[in-house]
């Protein structure tokens, strides 16, 4: 029995609409979209998945079944984030398929979104039988396809879940570790390791062992270097009217593309970031170009993905990376313990000369 709308009209199945939508959001938009041609229990009506994340969708002509339908979708665990979605506007019947995907495509919905409780911050894994609560995270908001589309990439990048971080720092570990292996075959005479030793330790009133023995360690922090600098130009270049790191580089080559983007940033501001990541890509020669394409292209992946750069992203790769080339060495310094932490924090505001001393320059940074 088909739904009836206003003046005896009779309306487009729920059904119907749920799949040509599910259609629009995978084909024009890109989103990976699959819906139902029919109601099934325990099956929800559009299912997206994006970065792994799942997506429920219930639509109905009614916001009362489509709250419901949902709130019972994300009760039994089938999705990490639920939409109840109201068709507000009458879609005859009669039209043709393509005809109500032009309408779908310019109407204004109503949508309102729930999450499961235990995902809140982070995405966990749901235990057999454990109960889950979800919770509205907004009221009705009006929203056309491209709004929604917008919301849900938004919406996902609140709840990526941990082991996908993990495996991005997995992933940045293998590339630091081909580059450090790429610099030792280059650098055999460990000239390179003894300049960027300068730039990175030296320059800074640093002294900590000879550079022949840690130079693995050298190039790792070399490489990271790179990496957290293009990944931060990546992320705010658009902001800033920048030029994509990519572009400069394929137009210059990697170094010096790299040489370009961080001058550029650095004239804006950003000069602490940028004054060293400078001096070691001007260090480096152009037979590492292989090397640094691959540094290039994890940092846009990495800034693509806002959830790693919402957290202390940076921290945890640098203590991963740096951490694990020290312990590998022997050189370890565990400043970061919390005892290490207390000594240098004491020393710093209770001492003469320690940096609060003249404490109204001082800048705190994490």
């Amino acid at each position: 029995m088909k739904d009836s709308g206003v003046h005896g009209q009779q309306r487009a199945f729920e059904n119907r609409l749920n799949v040509l939508l599910g259609r629009l959001l995978s084909g024009e938009l890109g989103i990976r979209a699959t819906s139902e041609y029919i109601s099934r229990r325990d099956r929800p009506d559009i299912v997206i998945y994006v970065n792994g994340v799942k997506i429920v969708v219930e639509g109905s002509y009614s916001k009362t079944d489509a709250e419901s339908d949902v709130k019972q979708k994300i009760e039994k665990g089938l999705g990490d984030l639920g939409v109840a979605l109201l068709y507000r506007e009458v879609f005859p019947q009669n039209l043709t398929e393509s005809e109500l995907e032009e309408r779908l495509k310019s109407t204004t919905f109503e949508v309102k979104f729930v999450i499961p409780e235990d995902i809140s911050d982070t995405l966990l894994k749901f235990f057999t039988g454990r109960k889950i609560e979800p919770r509205w995270v907004t009221g009705w908001i009006e929203a056309g396809v491209q709004d929604l589309v917008s919301i849900i990439n938004e919406a996902i990048q609140f709840i990526t879940s941990e082991k996908d971080i993990n495996q991005t720092v997995n992933e940045i570990e293998e590339k630091i570790n081909d580059f450090v292996m790429t610099m030792k075959s280059v650098d055999e005479k460990k000239l390179l390791a003894k300049k960027l030793y300068e730039l990175l330790y030296k320059l800074y009133g640093l002294s900590v062992g000879d550079y022949k023995k840690i130079d693995e360690l050298i190039y790792a922090k070399t490489a990271l270097t790179i990496l957290l600098s293009a990944t931060f130009y990546q992320s705010v270049r658009a902001e800033i009217d920048l030029e994509e790191l990519s572009e400069l580089c394929q137009k210059n080559g990697y170094r010096l593309g790299l040489r370009k983007a961080f001058e550029a940033i650095y004239e804006v501001d950003y000069k602490p970031i940028y004054d060293l990541a400078i001096q070691v890509v001007e260090a480096l020669p152009d037979t590492l170009s292989q090397a640094l394409k691959k540094l290039v292209e994890l940092a846009e992946e990495c800034s693509s993905k806002r959830t790693l750069l919402r957290r202390d992203f940076a921290g945890k790769v640098y203590h991963k990376i740096v951490g694990d080339w020290a312990i590998r060495k022997n050189f370890a310094t565990y400043f970061t313990t919390v005892p290490a932490a207390y000594l240098l924090a004491y020393l710093s505001v209770f001492t003469r000369t320690g940096v609060f001393a003249n404490f109204r320059e001082v800048k705190v940074g994490d």
